[in-house]
C-alpha cells in the first residue's frame, strides 16, 4: 500500500534499527527475549502490524492472551480495499455485503455512493491468517498473559506470565491498549465517552443493511452478510443506561423474535468530539493503533478499515526510524476524515438538517459524492474535508 508522506520526512535519513536475534536465556524471572518492537494485542490489527514489521525486516514480537474463538465480529471492506491491504489470498472466505442506507431521524433515506462491491471478513479468521503469516516472516507470537509494562533504559520491559520481553518500540493494538497507555502516562485520565452494544444472529434470509440516526443522539445500525446478521446501538456513555433494552425493542420491531448467536458491548474514547482526533498517538518509543488509539468512525462506529491502515502506517514509521512520523501519516490518510465526520454527526441528529441534506444529496450527485466518505469509513477523503465548513454553513441556512 502506498501512502504519501510530508516532504519534511523525506529529507531525513530513513534508518531501521534492526535488532539481532538475541538468544533466549533462562533467569529467575523466566525467559528474557529482546526484540526491536513489541506489539501488545494479537487481534487482527496486531497480527497485521506484526506481519508488516516482519515483512520490513524488523525483529518484532506479538504478545496477547489466547484468542476468543466464539467472537462473531466482522469487518467490511470494498473490492479495492482487498487489493490495497493484501487480502486477495483470503477472497474465498469473504461474504458479500449489501450496500448500506443512511436513515435520518425523520426517515429520509440516503445511499452513499461507491458501494457497489462490499465484502466482510470475520475478525477471528483474519487474526489467525495474519498471525501465521507473521510467524512465516519471522515475527514471534506469544499467547501469554501480560502482567505489566514499564520503562527500561529508554525502551520497554513487558512482563508476561512466562517471560520478560525487552524492546525499543511499544505498539498498542486492540483492547490491550489500556495497559500501554498506563505505562506511557503515569496518571491516564478516564476518556471513555461512547458506549455501544450489539447482537449477532444467524442470517435467515434477511438483507437489511442500514444505519439510522436517532434524534435522541444514538445510532442504530443493522447489517448482514450471507451468514450473519448484526444489530448494534451506539451513543454517549452518560445516556447508556438501558441501551441494551432499547436495542432489543428496536430489533423486535424490525426482525421479530430471533435467537442470537453472540452478544457484545464496546466502549470508545470521545470520538464524537472532533478535538479528540488532534491528540498524539505516537511518541519517541511508542505507537497507538486501531481501537487502542480510538480510531473509529464517529457515525457508524466502525474501525476495521482504519485498523488495517494504521497497522501498516505504524510499521512504516518504525522502518523509517522515528515512531513519531506515524501521527503525520494517519492524519493524512484518514484523520481529517474522521474529525470532519464528528463535526457532521453533531448536525445529523436534527431531523430538519438531516432531511434537508439527504434530500439535496439525492438530487445532486456532486453533493452525494462529497458527503458519502464522511458518512461511511473511507481513506483519503480530502476533498470532502476541505469543503466541510461551506457544507455545514449551507446546511444551517437550509434548516432555517
Amino acid at each position: 500500500m502506498s501512502f504519501p508522506v510530508d516532504k519534511i520526512y523525506l529529507q531525513q535519513p530513513l534508518l531501521v534499527h534492526h535488532s539481532p536475534p538475541y538468544p533466549k536465556r533462562q533467569t529467575k524471572k523466566g525467559i528474557i527475549t529482546t526484540v526491536e518492537a513489541v506489539v501488545v494485542g494479537g487481534g487482527f490489527s496486531g497480527a497485521y502490524t506484526g506481519y508488516h514489521l516482519a515483512q520490513r525486516g524488523i525483529n518484532a514480537a506479538i504478545v496477547e492472551s489466547p484468542l476468543d474463538t466464539d467472537c462473531q465480529n466482522s469487518i467490511t471492506v470494498s473490492q479495492n480495499d482487498i487489493g490495497v491491504f493484501d487480502l486477495n489470498h483470503l477472497s474465498s472466505t469473504k461474504k458479500t455485503v449489501c450496500p448500506a442506507q443512511i436513515l435520518s431521524p425523520g426517515g429520509k433515506r440516503f445511499i452513499p455512493s461507491k458501494q457497489e462491491h462490499l465484502f466482510s471478513f470475520k475478525e477471528n479468521y483474519l487474526t489467525k491468517e495474519f498471525l501465521q503469516k507473521s510467524r512465516d516472516k519471522g515475527c514471534r507470537v506469544f499467547n501469554e498473559q501480560i502482567l505489566g509494562i514499564e520503562h527500561e533504559n529508554g525502551g520497554w520491559a513487558v512482563h508476561t506470565s512466562n517471560r520478560l520481553l525487552r524492546c525499543r518500540v511499544l505498539i498498542a493494538a486492540d483492547a490491550q491498549g489500556k495497559m500501554v497507555k498506563k505505562a506511557i502516562t503515569l496518571n491516564p485520565q478516564k476518556e471513555t465517552a461512547v458506549f455501544g452494544t450489539g447482537y449477532s444472529f444467524y442470517n435467515k434470509g434477511h438483507s437489511h443493511n442500514f444505519l439510522k440516526i436517532l434524534d435522541c443522539g444514538e445510532v442504530f445500525k443493522v447489517w448482514c452478510d450471507e451468514e450473519m446478521l448484526h444489530a448494534e446501538l451506539f451513543g454517549s456513555l452518560p445516556t447508556g443506561y438501558g441501551r441494551r433494552k432499547r436495542l432489543e425493542t428496536l430489533m423486535r420491531e424490525l426482525l421479530g423474535n430471533m435467537d442470537f448467536s453472540s452478544t457484545w458491548t464496546s466502549v470508545f474514547p470521545d470520538i464524537y468530539n472532533p478535538a479528540f482526533f488532534e491528540k498524539p498517538c505516537s511518541g519517541k518509543n511508542w505507537i497507538l493503533t486501531a481501537s487502542a488509539a480510538g480510531h473509529v468512525h464517529p457515525i457508524g462506529c466502525e474501525g476495521g478499515l482504519f485498523a488495517l491502515a494504521s497497522a501498516e502506517l505504524a510499521a512504516k514509521a518504525i522502518e523509517w526510524g522515528d515512531p513519531r512520523i506515524y501521527d503525520s501519516l494517519w492524519r493524512d490518510c484518514y484523520g481529517k476524515t474522521v474529525a470532519t465526520a464528528a463535526k457532521l454527526k453533531n448536525y445529523l441528529h436534527s431531523p430538519t438538517i438531516a432531511n434537508t441534506l439527504f434530500a439535496a444529496a439525492y438530487k445532486s450527485k456532486s453533493l452525494s459524492d462529497l458527503i458519502s466518505p464522511l458518512l461511511t469509513p473511507s481513506l483519503w477523503a480530502k476533498k470532502s474535508c476541505s469543503h466541510t465548513k461551506r457544507l455545514l454553513r449551507i446546511m444551517l441556512e437550509f434548516a432555517k
